[in-house]
């Protein structure tokens, strides 16, 4: 009778086997299934393991540069970052992409600009994470807590079986694991493995300077189509006979004949009296 009274107690498919011999007794069937009653299950809590064991004071975000992209008025520079952020209700690492867009009247070069923005980013989101991280210290650590409970007559007869039997739990609750992603690489290397840790300064630097050797190879701050020489610097944009090829790299120059003639007509002059 006790390992019969310990089966009931804790095995709710027996008690549901049960319900269901009430319903086909009691012809409810009828009445439709929310009437015999559906299993819920939700999760309740977020789980902080992840964020009370970060080391936020040498948290690598590793910023890298992805693309850059520009009209006439405006920079649009994507670039991804490794963040602390709340997933499916538990402290989890993820990869995010953002774009920024950054107006060409900056009085300063964009990589100058991008790795001032992405320093005041890093820093602001840190000191969010430890906000979060001081009120998940005080609360206490907690974990993800998945809850099952039925409606309807299902969930009368699980509540009158916690009635007979003491003990009885009607509502089943089950502890969910922390993901696993807590080993990343989220530590800042040691001093002799940063030599090839990348900075933001240095992926913004290579990033930029690969986007200037393929959009403005002469470093005349004239870009692509809009530059009539792009191989050779020339920010005058002079095209005296306007082919649209600059006078610095035009193999077929109108002549200037004027100076031609001149020296020609003085020569014959003095033909003329040395000759009579």
């Amino acid at each position: 009778m006790q390992k019969f009274i310990h089966f009931i107690k804790y095995n709710n498919a027996t008690v549901i086997m049960i319900a269901i011999i009430l319903v086909l007794g009691g012809g409810v069937f009828a009445a439709g299934p929310d009437a015999i009653g559906q299993k819920i299950s939700k999760i309740q809590g977020i789980d902080n393991t992840l964020l009370i064991q970060s080391d936020l004071d040498n948290m690598n975000v590793d910023f890298k540069i992805q693309n850059i992209e520009q009209d006439n008025e405006y920079y649009y520079v994507t670039y991804t970052y490794l963040d602390l952020t709340v997933i499916k209700q538990a402290w989890q690492y993820q990869l995010n992409q953002k774009t920024v867009k950054v107006s060409k009247k900056i009085k300063q070069d964009i990589s100058v600009y991008m790795t001032k923005y992405l320093a005041k980013h890093y820093e602001a989101r840190i000191r969010e994470l430890k906000k979060e991280k001081d009120y998940a210290l005080a609360s206490g650590e907690q974990k993800r807590i998945k809850v099952t409970e039925y409606t309807g007559l299902i969930g009368k007869t699980l509540d009158l079986t916690a009635e007979v039997f003491q003990g009885y739990e009607p509502i089943k609750k089950v502890e969910l694991p922390t993901p696993e992603n807590l080993v990343l690489p989220f530590i800042v290397p040691s001093s002799t493995e940063q030599t090839n840790l990348t900075t933001p300064a240095d992926s913004m630097s290579k990033v930029y300077n690969e986007y200037i050797a393929t959009h403005d190879p002469d470093h005349d701050n004239i870009f692509d189509s809009n530059d009539n020489c792009p191989n050779i610097s020339n920010s005058d944009q002079l095209d005296t006979d306007s082919d649209g090829i600059g006078n610095v790299c035009d193999n077929s120059p109108v002549l200037d004949f004027s100076t031609a003639t001149s020296t020609a007509s003085t020569t014959d002059i003095v033909d003329d009296i040395v000759n009579p």
